[in-house]
């Protein structure tokens, strides 16, 4: 993704003139991964410009779709359990009915007025994510190493997290 195109998905997605975001009371580890993903500063699929764009898809579901921050917060079969975190359903309640662009979905998403608990889910989101890619390539290196031909199968893969890690921040 060229830079210009990062910074017309950063206006799209992220950007609020209207707000302050400045002296938010969440930990600075929150407030850190918040802005990596605002800046689209993170190691998602879609940046990794040695990989051809068509296969810049998420390999954690089914979806086939480019692993993009839209994908994470509202597509990605893989994060379901953490939308559901009574803490962070309500982000997902104010939009549940939006009807729009995904682009104006995500910046409405993006730019609620509570901003702690939207750090502090987009903190776990990456959090989670990692855990994942790490269990999967450690799964793929088991297989390669057993010469086993399936390394497609997902039974590897937690399908339910320990939500109480998500409870306590």
């Amino acid at each position: 993704m060229s830079l210009g195109a990062t910074r017309v998905k950063y206006e799209q997605w992220f950007l609020d003139e209207q707000k302050n975001l400045l002296y938010l009371s969440a930990p600075k580890y929150f407030m850190q991964q918040l802005c990596r993903f605002r800046l689209c500063n993170t190691m998602l699929t879609c940046y990794q410009h040695t990989i051809d764009r068509r296969e810049r898809t998420c390999i954690l579901c089914e979806r086939e779709e480019i692993e993009d921050e839209k994908h994470l917060v509202f597509d990605c079969s893989a994060y379901a359990q953490l939308r559901i975190v009574p803490k962070w359903e309500q982000l997902f309640e104010l939009i549940s009915s939006f009807d729009g662009p995904d682009s104006a979905k995500m910046k409405s998403f993006m730019n609620q007025d509570n901003q702690e608990d939207l750090s502090s889910f987009i903190h776990h989101l990456l959090r989670m994510r990692k855990a994942k890619l790490d269990m999967f390539h450690h799964h793929e290196l088991l297989c390669e190493s057993e010469h086993l031909s399936d390394t497609s199968s997902d039974h590897f893969l937690p399908t339910n997290p320990r939500l109480d890690d998500f409870n306590s921040d």
